[in-house]
């Protein structure tokens, strides 16, 4: 049996954005106090922010590129990449403005590993840089402005069992495609969480369970908790070094939690945030502390911060987190809701102004990341 076809099962990182109940909980440790009523948007006068580098897939294969500016309008696109029309193409942005894009290109019947990393320079010229990554697997790019990406080969079948395979964690040259090593695995999932300091947060899920680790280029490795249910997902990186993610609650199927694991230390606990029945919580470190969570898909609500947006922007519907200015200033994101394309949108720290623009009509939206520099 193909991973595309057990992943559900195993770690449910590629199961689409669902829902599965309305009621909601906090939890007696969920972090600091939440803010319900938010200040209005401010009137002083602000910096425009930069250019955001997005991608829109349109249903024959075509991933264009655009520079969206910052008064919102939506330009022509300055390069195009063909690749299978059924792909996600997930993107990300180098600090030399290059646009890294990962698509499929591959036939092969089993697509576990049929991802293709593209470099898209900003004259509009792109180059293959890399083959067999994970199916939808988003390029990486750190805080040095290394490249990483998860690679893989599928294992041999064995019935009645699930398929072991084997992954690498490896960086790429984005100029020459060069490869080198940091870190192999065998099992069923491995997924990049985040990365700082030279160090990469690897979440492995294995025929023995799943763990969190961290790797350097080195290889060496430390375990930041051996042990931890296999159906993580939506995964960050706070300033203060603590992982983020999304988890089934350990004991109710049908309940969430948002997680908090500090990633300096081994063997650290898990804090529980937050906790509802609603699948699609989709949490994320917000930029200066506190947290974006989407209780009951009705769109983003912060906690612990006081940054000047009204909650739920573009109303109902999942709000992702995807770029953050190099000044934390302003933060791109992602409206999604059932039966419509996303729509990408900039909300401002400083005034709670939002731009959303409109995209293309029948493209769906990628943001690669703010020109000028992205955290």
């Amino acid at each position: 049996m193909g991973r595309l076809g057990r992943s559900a099962r195993v770690t449910s990182l590629v199961i689409a954005i669902g829902a599965c109940g309305v009621t909601s909980k906090e939890t007696p440790n969920a972090g600091r106090d939440p803010v319900s009523d938010v200040a209005q948007p401010g009137d002083a006068t602000t910096t425009p922010a930069p250019e955001l580098m997005v991608v829109g897939t349109d249903r024959s294969g075509h991933s264009r590129f655009y520079r969206v500016k910052p008064d919102g309008t939506w330009p022509a696109p300055f390069a195009t990449v063909l690749h299978r029309a059924d792909a996600t193409p997930r993107a990300a942005l180098h600090p030399s403005g290059t646009t890294l894009l990962a698509a499929s290109q591959g036939q092969a019947r089993d697509r576990s590993f049929d991802y293709v990393l593209f470099r898209v320079d900003t004259d509009g010229t792109s180059e293959r840089l890399a083959t067999s990554l994970t199916h939808a697997g988003r390029p990486h790019v750190d805080d040095a402005g290394r490249v990483l990406v998860v690679r893989g080969e599928a294992g041999v079948p064995v019935e009645g069992e699930t398929r072991v395979d084997r992954f690498t964690l490896d960086e790429v040259d984005p100029a020459t495609g060069a490869l080198r090593r940091w870190h192999d695995f065998e099992g069923h999932h491995l997924h990049l969480a985040a990365s700082r300091g030279g160090e990469a947060y690897l979440y492995r899920v294995g025929p023995r369970g799943a763990d969190l680790i961290a790797v350097d280029a080195q290889g060496r490795l430390r375990v930041i908790r051996g042990s931890v249910l296999p159906y993580a997902r939506d995964f960050s990186l706070d300033e203060d070094g603590h992982l983020i993610f999304r988890q089934r609650h350990p004991d109710d199927t049908h309940r969430w939690q948002a997680l908090r694991v500090d990633g300096r230390r081994e063997g650290a606990a898990p804090e529980v945030l937050y906790e509802d029945d609603t699948f699609a919580l989709a949490p994320h470190a917000w930029p200066g502390g506190g947290l974006l969570i989407n209780p009951r898909r009705e769109g983003m609500m912060l906690r612990g911060v006081h940054d000047p947006v009204s909650a739920r922007p573009l109303g109902p519907g999942v709000d992702l987190l995807r770029a953050t200015s190099a000044d934390r200033r302003f933060v791109a994101l992602l409206h999604t809701r059932a039966g419509a394309l996303p729509r990408p949108f900039v909300f401002d720290r400083t005034t709670g102004r939002v731009s959303a623009p409109e995209p293309p009509p029948g493209e769906r939206i990628a943001i690669a990341g703010f020109a000028g520099g992205v955290r």
